[in-house]
């Protein structure tokens, strides 16, 4: 059984070594973020993580406040 995690968000970004949210979303990081997401089992996070997670990454970079 898989320990499930609080934040797929926190996770991600101490996964990536980004000292913030933010830099998730630097178009440089896209194809490692997306290798990093693909190895996370899905049952470590709720369904409703993933939504969460999946709605910030992938609005468009002007709505976010990016840079």
């Amino acid at each position: 059984m898989v320990e499930t995690q609080d934040d797929l968000l926190e996770y991600l970004a101490e996964r990536m070594g980004c000292a913030m949210l933010s830099e998730l979303r630097c178009p440089e990081l896209r194809s490692a973020l997306l290798r990093a997401v693909r190895d996370i089992p899905a049952e470590m996070f709720s369904s409703e993580q993933w939504r969460e997670a999946l709605d910030y990454l992938l609005r468009p970079l002007d709505t976010a406040g990016f840079w």
